[in-house]
């Protein structure tokens, strides 16, 4: 079984960019708002991907997924001690699962597992690790990665 294998990091330390490499080669970049409500995801060329809104509510944080300026993908938040996403896009429905604190989560598609990442917070590099089967869509993939990091930061400043 082949993998993709991928390295999410912070440009530095107080930065809000994101730098997605695959064998040390920049693939996409990823910028979030000052406020954490929005990330940008763009492309080698500066092309935008996808973006990622954030909407507070009284229960709990909702996000969306935009792909080309269109609404794409609805996201539920479903988990109460760790995060558990579902995401419904126009092909397939995904399912993140995980713990904020151990870094370790699991990307589902339909039932299957198609990704694993790890997050290392507590590193001098803080960075992240993203291994996708082959085959799969790795752009939206990558994208559910930085949902994970936004849903992180919701819990952590509560909303």
């Amino acid at each position: 079984m082949d993998f993709n294998l991928y390295t999410i990091s912070k440009k530095n330390f107080i930065s809000r960019t994101y730098l997605v490499k695959q064998d040390e080669e920049l693939i996409y970049k990823a910028r979030i708002s000052f406020f954490k409500r929005k990330f940008v995801i763009l492309d080698y060329y500066g092309h935008e991907v996808f973006r990622i809104k954030r909407y507070i509510r009284f229960t709990g944080p909702r996000f969306e997924i935009f792909y080309e300026n269109e609404p794409y993908a609805r996201v539920e938040s479903k988990g109460i001690l760790a995060i558990k996403l579902l995401i419904e896009t126009p092909d397939h429905t995904y399912q993140v699962e995980g713990h904020s604190f151990r870094g370790g989560f699991t990307i589902y598609q339909e039932g299957e597992e198609v990704a694993k990442l790890s997050r290392h917070t507590f590193s001098t590099k803080n960075r992240m690790g993203l291994a996708i089967k082959s085959g799969h869509d790795d752009e939206l993939i990558i994208a559910l990665a930085f949902l994970v990091e936004m849903a992180i930061q919701a819990r952590k400043s509560k909303g």
